[in-house]
């Protein structure tokens, strides 16, 4: 059993929650960065998971032309698993139809969650997340966290897989 590990991310809680899951998969697993040029045979891997973070309430590019590009090797042999990453909970299940709609086929999907950190951010991002930040802190709310049990639930759909 071998598994791909494909994120797209543009700060590192998507790339976080990769090495996560390849830490509690019980088998060979290998991670791919859409940011970075790579090469992956398809019919090496017998589960995919699929990562995104989202961005003004949209998917990743690069996720969404991974995907597109995937299709074409898809098999009916093979598991697929989506991951999105996103600090505003009450959306997931928006973020959860939009990745439905995009891939289209009977994968599993989970919310799980984000994080607030200007690590690896730039720019006008790295404002606009410490701008987000203060808002949070001045409400006196929580921010927002990783949500590890869906995480965990990810992690064992795949092991489970495995033992078949």
């Amino acid at each position: 059993m071998k598994t791909a590990i494909i994120f797209s991310g543009n700060i590192i809680t998507t790339e976080l929650v990769a090495n996560m899951i390849k830490n509690g998969v019980n088998h060979d697993v290998d991670i791919f960065d859409t940011s970075k040029t790579f090469y992956i045979d398809f019919s090496e891997y017998d589960n995919f998971v699929l990562g995104t973070n989202v961005r003004y309430g949209k998917l990743n590019k690069r996720f969404v032309r991974c995907v597109k590009k995937m299709k074409k090797y898809v098999l009916p042999t093979q598991n697929y698993f989506v991951y999105i990453c996103g600090i505003q909970s009450e959306k997931a299940q928006n973020y959860i139809k939009k990745a439905k709609k995009l891939i289209n086929n009977g994968c599993e999907y989970y919310f799980v969650g984000g994080e607030l950190k200007t690590d690896g951010s730039k720019g006008l991002h790295k404002i606009l997340i410490q701008s987000i930040i203060s808002d949070y802190n001045k409400k006196q709310k929580e921010l927002p966290t990783l949500i590890d049990d869906n995480i965990n639930k990810l992690i064992n759909s795949i092991n489970e897989i495995s033992k078949e």
